[in-house]
């Protein structure tokens, strides 16, 4: 953020308390100023309720860490504010009809951040670093499909799948690691943080703040517009909202639409929301009882008040019976949300043998999303409410990935984006079974199914395949729908640019400044 950092100003955010990330910032804003210079360093401060897992860009695939190493990593192709795929590191891209040989051609003169180009050779490295660590979770869309990758000169990509994959490109929005960083710095080469990003990694401390400065150098020397930006992580809904009121933050994600009503009254904020890709549902858990019977994951269905959740709850977000949302291959308007029937539910219950005061854990982080909180207890609830006995339980971002990934729950809260490209996420939940449900490894000919529709080159076979799949998880309950979600930010005003996303993300370097 920007200061003009008086002795008074100290005083007084010191004498009122304010937080001391806040006061850090103070500090550091003073400090930036150069000899000669009256005029500091101008600085975003953006935060949301949850943190960085690992600052390696590959090892987990969370919202935060992409969000962050976006900052600091380019990719060769990048999101639109609306969703679909845009070039840049790469300039263009095409395939053999089969859809198993894709050729990139990249831009030129673009530096990483101690100088050295970026080549083919280190697009090369990054893919290659995935499928030499296949548990990364970033690796699960090149399992058994990507054969090679070849970089014939300095500015040519050539990957060769195994089999069709005519939608790759659509995966290949990985951040590009330098080779150079890694052959002098080993196997923790990602700690420097040597990306070709428009910002540079100054420093993080866990649980407190990210810090990055501008790459001076960057290839798009229009696009940044501050000259550090900084992100804290608040997982506190109401000290968030502080933040933003007192200017310790300039932008706050995943704001719910009762905060949004409610901080559209300040004169110095401004709402923006744009509907989501992305939609909230329960993954249940398949290898045991009691919802490895699809009476009793159906159960679940009724028991939920979709509505109340949307219209009183969260106050946003739009009702969905299908999971691939409109414009990706597979949507299907034909799927209905699931109307609210208790009575129904408890007797799906009954019919599948589960007797009242069966115990059930349900598991969720809920500072990932709006009131996440406020939903699980809901769910908990309704749960209740049709005779089981509920362990309602919040962990920390850590735990809660390896209880998923270990299968130990009845019920978890999991964000979906499949939007356009579904494979990818039917691989990671279905074929790999990373989040541990058991319902793919259960059912091969599921898993078939979804090996056939990602490699299917025909659009409107493709198309048929994806609904097939999509109406099979409508149909056995594996995924309770709870809403498809709605982006919210609210931003100080002093804050010019923003620009909402569809997917869930925060883009503060681009384009983005401030005033004063």
């Amino acid at each position: 953020m920007s200061y003009q950092l008086t002795r008074r100003r100290f005083l007084h955010a010191a004498g009122a308390g304010l937080s001391l990330p806040f006061l850090a910032q103070l500090m550091s804003a003073c400090q930036a100023i150069s000899p000669g210079s009256s005029q500091p360093l101008s600085e975003i401060t953006w935060s949301r309720g949850d943190d960085l897992r690992t600052q390696d860009p590959q090892l987990i695939a969370g919202r935060m860490e992409g969000e962050i190493n976006r900052c600091i990593y380019d990719q060769l192709f990048d999101t639109a504010p609306d969703g679909s795929q845009i070039n840049w590191l790469a300039t263009e891209f095409s395939s053999n009809p089969e859809g198993t040989v894709w050729t990139v051609k990249m831009q030129e003169g673009t530096k990483f951040h101690d100088g050295s180009p970026v080549t083919s050779e280190d697009v090369k490295f990054t893919f290659e670093r995935l499928l030499a660590n296949p548990e990364f979770q970033h690796s699960t869309a090149f399992k058994d499909l990507l054969a090679s990758v070849d970089a014939p000169d300095a500015a040519t990509v050539v990957f060769t799948c195994s089999k069709p994959a005519p939608l790759f490109n659509l995966i290949l929005g990985e951040h590009i690691l330098s080779k150079k960083s890694a052959d002098e710095n080993g196997e923790n080469f990602w700690e420097k943080a040597i990306g070709s990003g428009p910002f540079r990694h100054l420093e993080y401390v866990k649980g407190e703040y990210w810090l990055g400065e501008v790459n001076s150098d960057y290839w798009k020397p229009d696009l940044v517009k501050v000259n550090r930006l900084r992100y804290r992580p608040i997982s506190e809904e109401a000290t968030r909202v502080a933040a933003l009121r007192s200017g310790e933050v300039d932008i706050i994600a995943n704001v719910s639409g009762e905060l949004a009503e409610e901080l559209g009254q300040d004169a110095n904020i401004v709402i923006y929301r744009r509907p989501s890709l992305d939609h909230l549902y329960l993954l249940t858990q398949n290898n045991r009882p009691p919802f490895d019977n699809p009476d009793a994951r159906w159960a679940v269905n009724y028991a939920i008040d979709r509505e109340s959740l949307v219209k009183n709850i969260v106050k946003a977000g739009q009702l969905v019976g299908g999971h691939i949302p409109e414009g990706t291959v597979g949507y299907d308007a034909s799927l209905p949300p699931v109307p609210y029937d208790p009575d129904e539910a408890r007797r799906l219950l009954d019919k599948a043998g589960v007797a009242p005061g069966a115990k059930i854990e349900i598991k969720a982080h809920p500072f990932w999303f709006a009131k996440g909180k406020e939903v699980m207890e809901y769910v908990a609830g309704a749960m209740q409410d049709i005779g089981f006995e509920v362990d309602l339980q919040f962990l920390e971002p850590g735990a809660y990935t390896e209880a998923r990934k270990s299968g130990s729950y009845n019920l978890a809260l999991q964000q979906g984006g499949k939007a356009n490209n579904p494979c990818n996420q039917y691989k990671t939940f279905y074929i790999t079974d990373t989040y541990g449900s058991g319902y793919g490894p259960q059912h091969p000919d599921f898993q078939q199914a979804i090996d056939q529709a990602c490699i299917t080159v025909d659009t409107a076979q493709a198309d048929e395949l994806y609904k097939q799949i999509q109406k099979r998880v409508y149909d056995e309950a594996v995924e309770i729908q709870l809403y498809r979600q709605e982006n919210i930010w609210a931003v100080r005003k002093r804050v010019s640019g923003f620009e909402p996303y569809s997917p869930d993300t925060t883009r503060p370097w681009n384009g983005m400044s401030v005033s004063a």
